[in-house]
């Protein structure tokens, strides 16, 4: 994460990680940069476990039931596995729960140069 940052304020506004540990290295990064979260750059993780609430500032999570996922998946792996021929292809939907925390925010206005655009008066 830290390469991210290491040439000043980046070209983006918003990093979506896939985990909590990932999330605070990143959060650690920003912070090292001198920038701020969620005004220079906001953070969301697919992955959060309780304790992300706690993080500074509190982390916004994907929250996804991995549960009802694997379920899902080895019952179809096992229709296919059983009927011994190849099964048309499936579209199978998973719901998501998304938990605002306060590391998300509105994206700030950037120029062409990635530079945040002089304020208007």
């Amino acid at each position: 994460a830290k390469r991210l940052f290491a040439a000043g304020r980046p070209p983006f506004t918003g990093i979506f990680v896939t985990s909590a540990p990932s999330a605070l290295g990143v959060l650690n990064a920003v912070y090292e940069a001198g920038l701020r979260i969620p005004q220079d750059i906001s953070v969301i993780s697919c992955v959060g476990d309780d304790y992300c609430r706690f993080y500074s500032p509190s982390l916004t999570l994907v929250n996804e039931d991995y549960n009802d996922m694997l379920e899902r998946v080895i019952q179809l792996l096992l229709r296919r596995l059983e009927s011994g021929a190849a099964a048309p292809a499936e579209c199978i939907r998973f719901t998501s729960q998304l938990i605002l925390g306060k590391s998300t925010g509105p994206a700030p206005v950037l120029n062409e140069g990635g530079r945040r655009a002089a304020a208007r008066r």
